[in-house]
């Protein structure tokens, strides 16, 4: 009897089509297999999976050749390599097992080895030793991950304290170059998004464009945001116009983020490392975080309005907000029933679908309970300081109180001294924060999402707007956003495949 056989190949990453592995182990598992005498049936591969992050079982192309139904049409599978099949010895144990039950063959043509629990019992000396040299090749892979984590984590703090670029997109305004060392990525002003950004500047200073009409005008333009121009999509949203003009990163600056805040990142002798020309002079910069500023606490006058998706709902196909529409249902007795729908607010037309405000509300109260517990926060815009002049003058002072000294010129020693140790702790201080930038900070209030809930006073839409929390519509389906410093929900994310668990709670496109 012939045994069928489907051979396999995986890879982590793909970035672009030189990328041929994926191609080159089917050929080698093809190769084999013919050796054997074996009849292909079929073939899979996994492109951009982690067997790091998904177990066999969860691949989405062998997933499916591993499933109760498809099972008689194969007898052996047929993998390259142990480390395209495993990066966990415990993922090894768990389908050697699953082999084994289902009588199949496991073989790895350019290791040279085969678990065949078609022909030989699970007991026999041969099967046995070649489960020990799969689950050693499994445990080596393993080791073999955690050091490619290892020597990625070192890189990237290797790279945290210098101007060169170290991962992710470049930011809007931006673009990566090779560095003036030679080693890695810098980043340039790119000229069409550098006008881009001072066009936004013009219209947010100059023409008083509200946030919603400059996203709006960015999207009828077509212009990439900085992921869309990475990824090939992603819409400008309210969100992402505030970001772009608010972020450090604009002005060129390397930043981190922590507790959801922006931060510049320092050198080793404690200076602001910058990456690129800044995007605006410091006075525009000024005025665009004091308008922004002004934009957000004038929001609360703006939630005056009876729709309740304002400043939270939009929608994801256009990036425009979210309206309400009634609508009167006749019932079978004549009488009526007001039924209240949200939709694209887009006019005229707007796009199509739309769902019950019931629906969303309760979306919104099980989003609340989850995160009863977390306490609320808000962003406090900090002006910017710059310390350069009063460093030079504490300096200067410091030189000639020094000088008195050596010369001869001091009447006083204690006056002296004190002077001294006045203006070193001075010179001190301002040499540590010389230049602030202007920030956004975020601040506890001390009051947990829970209680703010509970409170019949409560504002809520003006909580969730606070929050950061979206609510988008698609497709007529609800999809909500959390915001990027909140904790994922127990039942969100699958631990194995690190995917949303639930639907409804998926990233909104940037």
């Amino acid at each position: 009897m012939t045994l069928r056989a489907i051979v396999g190949a995986r890879v982590s990453k793909m970035q672009g089509q030189e990328k041929v592995s994926h191609l080159a182990q089917k050929e080698d598992g093809l190769r084999w297999a013919a050796v054997q005498g074996y009849e292909v049936v079929d073939t899979f591969e996994d492109l951009g999976v982690s067997a790091g992050k998904t177990t066999p079982f969860e691949r989405p192309d062998l997933g499916q050749w591993l499933k109760p139904e498809r099972l008689h049409e194969w007898d052996v599978i047929v993998f390259q390599k142990i480390d395209r099949a495993f990066r966990s010895t415990r993922d090894c144990v768990d389908f050697a097992k699953f082999i084994e039950e289902n009588k199949k063959v496991l073989a790895f043509s350019g290791d040279g080895m085969v678990l065949n629990y078609r022909d030989q019992a699970s007991t026999t000396f041969e099967s046995q030793m070649a489960e020990f040299f799969i689950y050693i090749g499994s445990f080596f892979a393993q080791i073999e991950l955690n050091r490619f984590k290892s020597r990625a984590q070192d890189r990237m703090s290797q790279l945290k304290m210098t101007d060169r670029v170290s991962h992710g997109v470049a930011p809007f305004g931006y673009r990566t170059v090779p560095h003036p060392s030679g080693k890695g990525k810098a980043l340039e002003r790119d000229p069409q998004s550098h006008d881009v950004l001072h066009a936004m500047k013009s219209r947010l200073l100059e023409d008083h464009w509200s946030l919603t009409k400059l996203c709006v005008w960015l999207n009828d333009e077509g212009t990439k945001t900085a992921v869309a121009r990475s990824r090939g999509s992603g819409a400008w949203s309210v969100t992402t116009v505030r970001r772009v003009l608010s972020s450090l990163r604009t002005q060129g600056l390397k930043v981190s983020r922590q507790g959801g805040a922006e931060h510049p990142v320092l050198d080793a002798q404690g200076n602001v490392i910058r990456m690129a020309e800044p995007t605006f002079s410091d006075e525009d910069w000024q005025r665009i975080q004091s308008v922004l500023a002004a934009k957000a606490q004038s929001g609360k006058a703006r939630q005056m309005t009876d729709n309740p998706m304002a400043g939270i709902g939009r929608c994801l196909e256009c990036g425009y907000s979210l309206s309400q529409h009634r609508r009167n249902v006749k019932k079978k007795d004549g009488s009526e029933n007001v039924h209240t729908y949200i939709r694209c607010g887009r006019t005229p037309g707007g796009c199509k679908g739309a769902v019950r405000l019931d629906e969303v509300e309760q979306k919104i109260a099980e989003l609340i309970e989850d995160y009863s517990d977390l306490e609320v926060t808000k962003q406090v815009f900090r002006p910017g300081e710059d310390h350069t002049q009063d460093l030079e003058i504490a300096e200067k002072a410091l030189v000639r109180l020094r000088w008195e000294s050596d010369n001869g010129l001091v009447d006083d020693e204690n006056v002296w001294r004190s002077r001294l140790t006045s203006l070193s702790s001075r010179v001190r201080e301002l040499g540590k924060d010389t230049v602030i930038p202007a920030r956004w900070e975020t601040v506890g209030t001390g009051a947990t999402y829970g209680e703010l809930w509970s409170n019949p006073g409560t504002d809520r839409r003006q909580v969730l707007r606070e929050s950061g929390v979206i609510v988008g519509l698609q497709d007529g389906k609800v999809r909500v956003r959390i915001p990027d410093d909140w904790p994922e929900p127990a039942w969100a994310t699958d631990p194995q495949n690190e995917e949303p668990a639930n639907p409804e709670l998926a990233a909104l496109p940037e």
